[in-house]
């Protein structure tokens, strides 16, 4: 309200340097409309571009993730459902609380690790840490473009992609938890 006053009794010395207030305000802030709009890229390649980064900066630190707890009886379990896969009239399904975990990724991981052909464990979890890593990226790509299917909105799904990505505790299971 005050300022409204001063304003109405401005003398009219006062009155270009308060438009100059003005045009310096209102230029401000047209660079930081410039500054968040997003570029002409397509939704799809910049979530691309997000999640190439979060796998360079994920292969840069994926030595820092040991082998989890239960590599061997997740290999196990594989192994077990591999081989039920292959020959079905031996019973060799898990049973007891080890069946209720899922074989379709557990199978990926034991073919990459025979077509690596190492049977050192650091290769193998090394192999192990970087298809769960595949995973989760594709799923943070997969976060971003339903967002922007739901909103329309290139911001809005940029930053469901960032949300994804940068979750501490997601980002760390994303190397081990398969």
């Amino acid at each position: 309200m005050a300022a409204v006053s001063l304003r109405r009794n401005s003398s009219p010395a006062a009155q270009p340097l308060l438009s100059l207030r003005y045009n310096a305000l209102s230029s401000h802030s047209e660079r930081g409309t410039v500054l968040l709009k997003m570029s002409s890229l397509p939704c799809s390649v910049q979530a691309l571009l997000g999640c190439a980064g979060a796998l360079v900066v994920g292969v840069v630190v994926m030595g820092d993730y040991g082998m989890g707890i239960d590599l061997r009886s997740q290999r196990y379990i594989a192994f077990q459902n591999l081989y039920f896969l292959l020959a079905p009239e031996v019973n060799l399904l898990p049973s007891g609380s080890d069946r209720y975990y899922g074989m379709a990724f557990e199978i990926l991981l034991l073919l990459a690790e025979f077509a690596l052909g190492s049977e050192h464990t650091g290769d193998i979890a090394f192999i192990r840490h970087l298809l769960t890593h595949l995973l989760f990226l594709a799923a943070a790509l997969c976060c971003s473009l339903l967002t922007y299917r739901l909103f329309n909105n290139r911001l809005l799904a940029f930053i469901a992609l960032l949300l994804f990505l940068l979750h501490p505790r997601l980002y760390a299971y994303s190397f081990f938890n398969s």
